[in-house]
This record gives structure tokens, sequence and C-alpha cells, in this order.
């Protein structure tokens, strides 16, 4: 997700994991991808659609070209309306915003496992999850930090991530964030004697 977040921003959003997670014993864990599906399916009839309508056009408009050369063309079209339904401004505009919002969700909480943040002692990790092409953020939090914060006390701070990424300001918005998670956690999952770092800091790209 390079076009988020420079190298440069990648190490201060660790430096603010780590800062966040000393003063608790909550775990904050931060992924980034570029999309979070493919969504060949509408892809596919975009591209099949698109073909359909340009062969049709130039077998009824452009008489001299012989029926065989519309066909032998159709292949290209078609991997060039693969490729240009691809793009992430072509697949906002393509796709539904409640799939995408689906396909969001759906991948956070399959990362919320595969990244170790359901596997905390306490129950205590946070996923903060940025999937670029569908420009979305979803926050989990276990199930220990939702019986003591709610769903409900996230929303504001989601909101002002995409405000900041919206603005021009990803990594502002992102290390903000991160103080307020940590601030929270604080409150309700103090450090122990013998708390250790669950999960590497750095953000995590996928």
């Amino acid at each position: 997700m390079a076009h988020l977040l420079s190298n440069v921003e990648q190490a201060k959003v660790a430096e603010h994991v780590a800062r966040a997670e000393r003063g608790t014993a909550g775990e904050i864990v931060v992924v980034l991808s570029e999309s979070s599906d493919g969504y060949e399916r509408q892809r596919a009839a975009v591209s099949f659609a698109s073909t359909l309508f340009v062969a049709v056009g130039v077998y009824t408009f452009v008489a001299a070209m012989h029926p065989l050369w519309v066909l032998c063309g159709e292949a290209p079209l078609m991997l060039l309306g693969w490729w240009v339904s691809g793009q992430p401004a072509v697949m906002r505009a393509i796709v539904p915003a409640g799939v995408r919002a689906s396909a969001v969700k759906a991948r956070a909480a399959q990362l919320f496992l595969e990244q170790g943040v359901s596997e905390t002692k306490q129950r205590s990790g946070v996923l903060l999850y940025f999937s670029e092409a569908e420009r979305r953020i979803e926050l989990l939090a276990d199930r220990g930090i939702h019986e003591r914060v709610g769903p409900e006390g996230w929303q504001a701070l989601v909101d002002s991530v995409v405000n900041a990424i919206r603005s021009g300001r990803a990594a502002e918005g992102i290390v903000a964030a991160i103080d307020a998670i940590g601030v929270s956690l604080a409150l309700h999952f103090p450090p122990a004697s013998d708390d250790v770092n669950e999960l590497p800091d750095a953000p995590r790209h996928v």
C-alpha cells in the first residue's frame, strides 16, 4: 500500500504503536491492503458488455470489415476491459458501494484471525485495517474490549481517520487514531508486571 504511507510514515506508525502499547496490556495491529477483493464477477460482466457493445458497433457501422476480424478482435478487447476495470477508480464506479463494504468487512474479519489479533492473552487486541482501492477502514476489537468499550466508541475515531486520508493527511490521521486507541486501552487494560509485546508493531502488508 505504498500510495497511502511512505516508508518513513510507516516507521512513524510503528513508533506510535509501540508507544501506545507501553501504557497498556492491549495490542494494536495495523494492516494495509491494496484491495479487499478482486471483484471478478463485476469486472467480467463489464468486460463482456463493453466488448459486445464495441463488436456490434463495428459490425454494424464498418461494413468493409470482415466479421472474422471482428471476432478475432474480441479477445484483446476483453483483456483490455478486464485490465481497465481493475483500476481502483473504475472498480469503485462499477462495483456497488454495498458490495465493496461487505468485501472490506469480510477481509478484516479474516485478517483479525490470520494476523493473530484474536490470540492475545487478555483478548485485548485491536485491528486497524485499511483497504486502499475501496478507500475504506475497518476497526475490529476483540471480545475483552467490546465488553468494556463497545463498537459505538470507535465510530468517531474511524470517521476522523477517513477524513484525514481524504484530505491527504493519512499518516497524521492514522497515528492520531493509534494514540486514541492506546488511551482507551490503557483505561481498561493497564500493563501488568509480566506484560510482553505479543504482536509486531510495524504495519503489515497483505
